[in-house]
This record gives C-alpha cells, structure tokens and sequence, in this order.
C-alpha cells in the first residue's frame, strides 16, 4: 500500500479489458468440466458404479502425470505470451519443448504401470486394482495423447486465439464423451477406455492441424467493430518485485 501498487490496481477495469478473450476461457473451462460429470454418472447408469469405480481407481494413478502436464501447459503459455512479437521459429521451439516433455514423462508413466506388480496394485488401490488394471493401458494412452497434443494448447491459448480454442474444445467434447458411452454399453468398460483413447486421437490430430494452419502473427481477437484488439501482452512484474524496487528507491540514503 505505501509503495501505491495496491492503490492504482482497479479490478474493474482489468476484467474490462481482458473480458473479451476471458469468458471464452471460462466458457470453455465450464463446459469441459459440465460434460464430464455427465459421462461420468451417464457411464455409472449404463454399466454400473462398481464398474465406475475400477475406472476411477485406474484413473487416480494417472494423478501424477495429470498434475505434470497442467504444469507444463501453465509453463508453455506464460513462455509464448512473452514471445513479443509472436515469431514462429520462437513458438514452435516452446511448443515442442513442452510437448516433448509431457509426452515423454506420460510414456514412461505408462510403462512403470503396465509392468506394475500386482501387490504393489493392491496396495495402492485395494480391491479395486482387480477392476483397474485391464483398463490400464487405453486410459495410459489416452493420457499419452493428451501430452502430444499439450504443447499446441499451450501455444495456441499463450496467442490468444481464443475463439479457435474455443471451438475446438466444444466441438471435440462430443468425440470423447459419446464413443465411450457406446462403448460402455456394448462392451463394458474395456470398450468404454479404447473409445476414449481412439476419441482422444482424434481430438489430438484436430489440435495440431488448427496449429499448424494458423498464423501466429495474426491479431488474434477483434472486438466489434474492429475498433479493439486483445493483443498478447508480456507478463508483468512480480508484484514483490516492484514493492522491493519501489520501497528501495524511497528509502533515504545516509552519507557517512
């Protein structure tokens, strides 16, 4: 407060100036997790909660590579929004960074689990291990697909091409959300996982086709009237930063 960040920082119109490309990420964020509720208790109805549950036992050994690729793709989107201005020799390199990391640590992850021993399962899991471990493999591929597809997200969200990304979350829901529904029904929940990861191949190529046709150093978002653009901004300082410096400078210095 006494260094003024505090005082000239006005909430309303910082949401004011980033609402344009903001609810779209909202938007997005709120229909992913909506319709994977609903897979999830439309999954239970079809081939039942003991079946649900080997299901998210087998997906709860997916944690840690869940959490390593939402870090990798917060990393990758800090690191293209600071590309200024955006340069595709400069994004393609983040972009394979991050996706050659998470797809790397997702396939090692696949490997540690599908020659994990049995007691080792049932310790971790219990009785549940009986119904997780043949699921194993489709959901450790889906998850691999996943970290290829991380490093497009993360470069085309970091450019703020957030009608495209936007578009594409909602458009591919219905391929990772209704074959697995088929499959539960057909085939239980075997079936149910290699739709999963064949929807999620699918969801994979679209990413890295919208990428790949974009072009980077478009203006990504246009208000109406084409008045406005949101345009990819460098991250600010850190706040601490700032104070430190803020608080140094008025800090009177002493002559011996």
């Amino acid at each position: 407060l006494r260094s003024g960040v505090m005082q000239r920082w006005q909430p309303w119109s910082w949401l004011k100036e980033v609402w344009p490309f903001s609810w779209r990420y909202l938007a997005s964020f709120v229909t992913t997790q909506v319709s994977t509720l609903g897979a999830s208790i439309g999954f239970g109805a079809i081939a039942g909660v003991a079946t649900l549950g080997g299901v998210r036992a087998a997906q709860l050994l997916q944690r840690p590579i869940q959490a390593l690729q939402s870090a990798g793709l917060s990393a990758g989107i800090a690191e293209v929004t600071r590309v200024q201005p955006p340069v595709r020799a400069e994004i393609d390199a983040h972009v394979w960074r991050i996706t050659k990391l998470v797809a790397i640590a997702a396939l090692l992850n696949l490997i540690v689990l599908l020659v994990l021993p049995d007691r080792l399962g049932t310790l971790a899991l219990g009785n549940s291990w009986l119904g997780a471990k043949d699921l194993l493999l489709p959901l450790n591929i889906q998850m691999l697909l996943l970290g290829i597809q991380s490093g497009v997200q993360a470069g085309l969200t970091g450019l703020k091409f957030v009608r495209l990304t936007l578009r594409i979350d909602v458009a591919t829901l219905i391929v990772v959300i209704i074959p697995p529904l088929i499959g539960a029904a057909i085939g239980g929940a075997l079936a149910a996982c290699w739709a999963l990861a064949i929807g999620q191949g699918v969801v994979t190529v679209v990413w890295w086709v919208a990428y790949l046709r974009c072009d980077v150093t478009a203006e990504p978002l246009k208000q109406k009237g084409g008045r406005h653009t949101a345009q990819v901004q460098v991250a600010p300082e850190p706040v601490i930063e700032v104070l430190f410096r803020r608080s140094s400078a008025s800090t009177p210095r002493t002559h011996q």
